[in-house]
């Protein structure tokens, strides 16, 4: 596979349960860091432990996605270890939300629109936007294989060329695109809204907060395929042994992270 192409920065962010949010008893949740939230989840959860309380459950939207990476790179700085202190499962982006609802997790790592839709139903509260681990986190990619871009060149152009206009639109009609996705998505076009202008609510009936660069899609700040993407997206797994420890990273990297 190639990426060659990037299509966003940042746009995630993890939600909790109100219970969790209230059991935490952080402060001031938008000015605490990262480290000291990881701090106050690591406290919660040895407290649990010496009680024999269950695990606290998080979800994810895929075993190799930025979501994953991210929050086990949170924990394991916090002192928890993302395998044994904790539960983390997968589950599809669209189901976080009811899933919150019914109780069946404490929390999740997902992409936009999902926290807004969990916060504006009451259902959860944002623990932190992913801006706070990385503040230029790669999202999402343009993938193809290698043997069809050799293949196509002028097609990948034009797909690259399209893609980027697209993106472009966005970032200058951020009220236009909610409009569109939140009928793609059948979701009401408020919950589109804090992600793609930056104004954020943090839970239900708080006044919103400015996220610098929250979701990026302006193509020329996300549009590149960066090679130390690929190296820290590599790191990650080898970290957690899903790849051989002697791979080599910036080989592979630099074969699947290439602009054109």
């Amino acid at each position: 596979m190639q990426a060659p192409m990037s299509l966003a920065l940042n746009g995630n962010a993890l939600t909790v349960s109100n219970t969790l949010a209230e059991t935490l008893a952080v402060d001031n949740i938008a000015s605490a860091s990262a480290q000291q939230l990881g701090q106050q989840l690591a406290t919660l959860i040895q407290q649990r432990q010496q009680n024999e309380q269950e695990k606290l459950v998080f979800a994810v939207v895929f075993p190799f996605s930025i979501h994953n990476l991210l929050m086990r790179a949170w924990l394991a700085d916090a002192g928890i270890d993302p395998d044994k202190d904790i539960e983390l499962l997968v589950l599809p982006p669209s189901q976080m939300v009811d899933h919150l609802k019914l109780q069946h997790i404490d929390g999740f790592f997902a992409g936009a629109p999902w926290n807004s839709v969990a916060i504006q139903q009451g259902v959860g509260q944002c623990l932190m936007p992913a801006t706070k681990l990385w503040q230029q986190a790669p999202d999402k990619v343009l993938g193809v294989t290698q043997e069809w871009a050799q293949q196509h060149p002028n097609t990948l152009q034009a797909l690259i060329h399209a893609i980027s206009q697209g993106a472009q639109w966005c970032h200058e009609h951020p009220e236009k695109a909610a409009e569109l996705l939140a009928e793609a998505l059948e979701q009401p076009t408020e919950a589109l809204l804090p992600a793609l202008t930056g104004e954020f609510r943090y839970k239900l009936g708080d006044s919103p907060v400015s996220i610098h660069n929250m979701l990026v899609l302006d193509p020329l700040q996300a549009g590149e395929a960066k090679v130390e993407h690929g190296e820290w997206f590599l790191q990650q797994m080898q970290r957690w042994g899903w790849i051989q420890a002697d791979t080599n990273i910036k080989h592979v990297a630099q074969e699947c992270f290439s602009s054109h």
